[in-house]
């Protein structure tokens, strides 16, 4: 038993040594951080390298205290409609009420034409009577944006493509002028441009393991170091109780032995 025990303390202690050095070594500069945080000489790091800040693992959902407002559409001075990252609302006389039938969906524009309301959400396009307020969805893909040259003619946009109806959203086709263009591609000054963090807070991610997981997923790395931590000090407790335990039988059994030796001589 003792044998295994050292096995795994030995490996659990290998493996997980870079993290557990990582770890304590900012834990050291965090405690210093005085000395270089917000100073005029404070370094930007280039981070695009490391994988906590790629797209996939950097687009976590994160919870919002209160949502973002990202349309608006005014009816009348009493009356207007606000969508947000989570829901469309109806504010009339300063009450605000929820739209419950687009509760927790982002919207993402707004649209009024003589007869509705069109609502371009994350999950499709809804479309809002004026005179029932009863909303149905008309289009299931997400919608970024919406306009009407007329009543009956709508285009909108799913960031990709853009779509035409010509009777009120009854059917839908692909736009075909839209089909059609090819659009030249113009490198930005942005879109060259590599991402950078000041190095405190580089500093705090390789700690919390942001800057190697990802903000959604840097539980899993306090986890497993906590959990190692705990295993280590258990296992390496448990040594040494055993080599201590197994030190006094073996003096037990050498006093044990030397006693009898002592009584043969006397005898």
């Amino acid at each position: 038993m003792l044998k295994k025990t050292r096995k795994w303390h030995n490996w659990i202690g290998l493996i997980l040594s870079i993290p557990t050095f990582i770890v304590g070594f900012t834990a050291l500069l965090i405690t210093f951080e005085g000395a270089y945080k917000n100073n005029t000489s404070e370094p930007l790091i280039n981070v695009a390298w490391l994988p906590g800040y790629s797209k996939i693992l950097s687009n976590s959902v994160t919870s919002e205290k209160s949502p973002r407002i990202r349309a608006s559409l005014s009816l009348s001075l009493n009356e207007r409609f606000i969508g947000t990252s989570n829901g469309l609302y109806v504010v009339r006389n300063h009450q605000v009420t929820s739209i419950t039938t687009i509760e927790g969906t982002a919207v993402h524009c707004l649209h009024k034409t003589d007869s509705c309301i069109w609502i371009g959400t994350k999950k499709g396009l809804f479309k809002m009577e004026l005179s029932s307020r009863k909303t149905s969805v008309t289009f299931d893909k997400e919608i970024h944006h919406i306009e009407s040259p007329n009543d009956s003619t709508l285009l909108i946009s799913d960031n990709k493509t853009l779509y035409i109806s010509t009777n009120k959203g009854g059917s839908w086709r692909k736009d075909s002028l839209s089909q059609n263009l090819h659009f030249p591609i113009i490198a930005t000054a942005t879109s060259q441009q590599t991402k950078s963090i000041k190095l405190h807070k580089l500093i705090i991610d390789m700690h919390t393991g942001k800057a190697f997981l990802g903000k959604k997923l840097e539980g899993i790395w306090v986890f497993i170091l906590g959990l190692s931590l705990s295993v280590l000090s258990f296992t390496g407790s448990y040594m040494w109780y055993k080599k201590r335990s197994n030190k006094a039988k073996r003096a037990t059994k050498a006093l044990d032995i030397k006693r009898k030796k002592d009584t043969r001589k006397i005898q």
